[in-house]
């Protein structure tokens, strides 16, 4: 899956334990359904999207970047912000 989305553009995403569940559920139904997949999409969607976040927010934070980075990290959250409308996605607070 990694491979994909890589290959797609998007970071990696690790599937934490508290998802885990989740996880399987959603890939039950997307075997027993393939032409359901909407489970699992958002689930993926989510976990790219959080992976995401917290890349920028590192990258804008590092102690080498002297704060270079950090207008940057708070312009893509505007921008992700801007959307928010179009998704159910959360979006963490810039400080």
């Amino acid at each position: 899956m990694n491979l994909l989305l890589l290959k797609a553009g998007f970071p990696i995403v690790t599937i934490s334990s508290q998802q885990r569940l989740a996880y399987i559920e959603s890939l039950i139904q997307a075997q027993q359904a393939p032409s359901d997949l909407t489970a699992l999409l958002d689930l993926v969607c989510q976990t790219a999207y959080d992976a995401l976040v917290e890349t920028l927010s590192v990258v804008a934070s590092a102690a080498d970047s002297r704060g270079k980075g950090l207008a940057f990290y708070q312009d893509i959250l505007a921008f992700l912000a801007d959307r928010q409308s179009e998704t159910d996605v959360s979006l963490p607070h810039s400080s």
